[in-house]
């Protein structure tokens, strides 16, 4: 397990990362579009599998939750288990 200090310099070390490439590490403000109610009713309607956007309320949405390139997962679908590999993530 990581000290104290180890924590402090590895978070000093991504502050300053997040500096150097003009990126605000504490923004001040942030400009609200949108209720938290409204995000979570309009969640669904995000998923556009035209555009390769699947919603995580779906099956292979809830088994993707989490994974990262290369890993695979297992999904039942109506007429089998299918296993699929991430092979990107956008």
């Amino acid at each position: 397990m990581a000290t104290v200090e180890e924590i402090r310099k590895a978070r000093t070390q991504k502050l300053q990362r997040l500096q150097k490439a003009g990126m605000l590490a504490y923004p001040g403000a942030v400009k609200r579009t949108h209720t938290l109610l409204q995000a979570l009713e309009n969640f669904g309607s995000l998923a556009n599998p035209a555009e390769e956007k699947i919603s995580s309320e779906s099956p292979l949405g809830r088994a993707l939750l989490g994974k990262k390139k290369g890993d695979k997962v297992q999904v039942q679908t109506p007429q089998a288990k299918t296993i699929y590999k991430i092979l990107s993530i956008s």
